[in-house]
């Protein structure tokens, strides 16, 4: 696997560049010439339309794209959350009412049942990192979509959504589900890699579990894990063993725990490869300056059941 990902624009399923020297093929490979000619032309032609059109979604990011540049990733609104033993038929009831407002796109409305809550969400925006601050951008459309959700209401009375705010859409996660990190038989894991999308690269899903199955390969007890914003990469399977803290005594004699953990030698080990000292984002070291020295991120440790625990949101 390569030191970055690219995401992959064109593929032709045949070459252009094989000229058999014989008449008919001579003639067969300049028709194929033609239909590539063809469909360079009106990939062109359908970028020019799309970049004159506008974005279909106001500027919100939600139209047809680049096949150029990546969509970016995909945002919402998320209006309310309901809970209760009657909010199922109020979030249909809000979700309505909602859907007929002025100004509203009840196209844009969308409501999702889930485990003992129902969640109202508007709008579609698809996000892309900035070059220069490499942070995600906000749009005009999702400004002026944000302002109008918080701003419904009675008058007098308050409104209706005055926690709303903006939050990734999950997108299906990708990977072999037998090496999820759910799946692994251990209290503690490795984290060697965190993938997370940056300009022109959107597919840090793929990535991780592509790098997954790269160790795999390698005979390494790889598992990857998806979150809201970040794909992880872990090695190894550890029980409690792995940590221990260090304790001393007091001098009333009491037993007290120091902040101090000292790693197993299956950890240190495992550690010591070169492969798996430093945790790398994106498949590049991280570190951060310390004089004339560049300090770099180190592998970490991580309790399993403590990362699979449900984000609050």
């Amino acid at each position: 696997m390569g030191q970055r990902c690219q995401p992959h624009i064109f593929h032709f399923p045949f070459s252009i560049f094989h000229f058999p020297f014989s008449p008919f093929s001579i003639l067969h490979s300049a028709l194929r010439l033609c239909v590539v000619v063809f469909l360079l032309l009106s990939t062109v032609s359908a970028v020019m339309l799309a970049g004159c059109s506008g974005d279909l979604h106001g500027g919100g990011g939600g139209g047809l794209g680049s096949l150029f540049a990546p969509k970016g990733e995909p945002w919402t609104i998320q209006c309310i959350v309901l809970r209760g033993p009657n909010r199922r038929q109020t979030a249909e009831s809000v979700a309505k009412v909602l859907c007929s407002t002025a100004d509203i796109n009840r196209r844009e409305v969308r409501l999702e049942h889930g485990v003992g809550e129902s969640t109202i969400y508007y709008g579609k925006y698809n996000r892309r990192i900035e070059s220069r601050t490499r942070r995600l951008e906000v749009t005009d459309q999702m400004n002026r979509d944000m302002l109008m959700i918080k701003e419904l209401g009675v008058p007098g009375q308050g409104h209706y959504f005055p926690n709303a705010r903006f939050v990734p859409i999950p997108t299906p996660d990708v990977g072999n589900p037998s090496w999820s990190l759910d799946r692994a038989d251990g209290v503690y894991s490795l984290r060697v890699a965190i993938f997370c999308n940056e300009p022109g690269f959107y597919e840090r899903k793929k990535a991780a579990a592509e790098y997954a199955a790269f160790l795999r390969k390698k005979g390494y007890a790889a598992f990857y894990h998806h979150g809201h914003i970040h794909s992880e990469v872990f090695v190894g399977e550890f029980g409690e063993g792995a940590v221990q803290s260090v304790s001393a005594k007091t001098q009333d004699g009491d037993i007290a725990v120091v902040g101090i953990e000292l790693f197993s030698p299956e950890v240190h080990s495992l550690r010591a490869k070169e492969t798996f000292t430093f945790e790398l984002w994106n498949l590049r070291k991280r570190g951060r300056k310390i004089g004339n020295k560049t300090v770099y991120n180190s592998s970490q440790l991580v309790r399993i059941t403590e990362l699979l625990e449900p984000d609050e949101w």
